[in-house]
């Protein structure tokens, strides 16, 4: 798989480009799953699956088919995953009502997340995206 690398020993970290296509949720969730594995962190698998997929199905549904970027670290508490998109709109959990299909993204994060944040990404002092990203303890 183009682009996937991590080192089972030292300075651990991902850095993956992606479509922004419907695949990418999919293949996001794949490769977090993979690394985490390679890093011996089976514990945070699931966990780290939901919050990629819901920050990464954020990213392609309020930002059309444009790339996304996931990192992921390994930290001294567990893993922290970001994802950057070219949209500006804030990252906000709401209350979905039991018939919506859709909405309870930013909900599910902070139930797996010890911490979430985002900020705005800049060019030349111009926004250009935001960065959103959910820190994982094991």
């Amino acid at each position: 798989m183009p682009g996937l690398m991590a080192a089972p020993t030292g300075p651990q970290g991902y850095r993956g480009q992606y479509t922004g296509s419907r695949e990418s949720v999919t293949r996001a969730r794949h490769d977090v799953e993979m690394i985490l594995s390679t890093w011996h962190l089976d514990e945070l698998r699931y966990p780290a699956a939901q919050v990629v997929a819901e920050l990464m199905a954020n990213a392609v549904s309020h930002c059309g088919v444009k790339p996304v970027t996931m990192e992921m670290t390994r930290t001294p508490a567990g893993v922290r995953i970001t994802v950057e998109d070219s949209c500006l709109k804030e990252p906000v959990p709401r209350e979905a009502a039991p018939t919506d299909e859709s909405g309870r993204g930013m909900l599910l994060i902070a139930a797996f997340a010890s911490a979430w944040d985002w900020e705005v990404v800049r060019s030349s002092r111009r926004p250009v995206g935001k960065r959103v990203w959910a820190d994982l303890a094991m």
